[in-house]
């Protein structure tokens, strides 16, 4: 790993955005957090967390590369850090405020659907590490899903007394891919979720911070790493947004492209 500075200021939260080859989103989402920045007197930080590689996208690995960067920088002080999961095409209008702060215990969920704890969602920093973080499932969709199992096995508070549903107006979603690569491996590993694929399985790591435009922004570059799973030995397929974002367990398999 890269040597970490550590820093005196303690941010409240942290906002955590896994990332890859979307530029246009980046940018729109860094103008929309400068108003975040100017209504909140807490002080923050916003890390992009880059998979800087040719193999297919790990979103949970990002997020969990998220928490393990802070910790590494604020070693002393990160478990009562907040940290804000935040996707990158996704942002509140003007007249939303959401309070991400949150207290041990209670998970804060304000976008995306009921049935997963995805969208925009905030977590202390504390109780991340002690549910293991997300599985590092390669492929889009199910890590949400297991990470609320994981949260509601630890009884831990779903607050989504302030949560607005996929495509509620209140919140800009940038929809722009219909078509999403899954992987049909992981169906049958979300119902029997082994506990230990997460923080625990994230192995041979390389870790680069780059500073953005302003000092609380960063990208943080993960050139390699390894995990519980080969991407080269699971089984991905191509899964239609059209039909809905819910793969059932009888998805017919022509209705499918394999991906090659």
């Amino acid at each position: 790993m890269s040597k970490i500075q550590t820093y005196k200021y303690i941010p409240k939260f942290v906002f955590i955005v896994p990332y890859r080859d979307r530029e246009k989103h980046k940018e729109w989402f860094i103008n929309n957090i400068k108003d975040v920045a100017n209504k909140n007197n807490h002080f923050f930080e916003l890390y992009f967390i880059h998979q800087n590689d040719s193999r297919i996208f790990n979103r949970g690995a990002m997020k969990n590369f998220g928490f393990i960067f802070i910790k590494k920088k604020y070693p002393k002080d990160y478990k009562g850090i907040t940290l804000v999961f935040h996707d990158v095409d996704t942002f509140p209008t003007k007249d939303v405020i959401f309070d991400y702060y949150t207290n041990e215990k209670i998970v804060k969920h304000f976008y995306g659907f009921h049935h997963t704890l995805g969208g925009i969602v905030s977590i202390r920093a504390k109780n991340f590490e002690h549910i293991n973080g997300f599985p590092n499932y390669w492929g889009w969709g199910f890590e949400d899903n297991v990470f609320q199992d994981r949260c509601k096995k630890r009884e831990y508070t779903i607050d989504r007394d302030h949560f607005y549903k996929i495509n509620d107006e209140s919140v800009h979603h940038f929809q722009d891919e219909r078509y999403k690569v899954f992987n049909a491996t992981n169906i049958d590993r979300v119902e029997n979720d082994n506990k230990r694929n997460g923080l625990l399985t994230l192995l041979n790591y390389n870790i680069r911070e780059e500073q953005l435009e302003s000092d609380y922004m960063f990208m943080i570059h993960i050139t390699g790493f390894d995990c519980e799973y080969d991407p080269l030995k699971e089984t991905f397929q191509t899964h239609d947004l059209a039909k809905g974002n819910v793969i059932m367990k009888n998805y017919k398999q022509s209705s499918m492209k394999m991906i090659m």
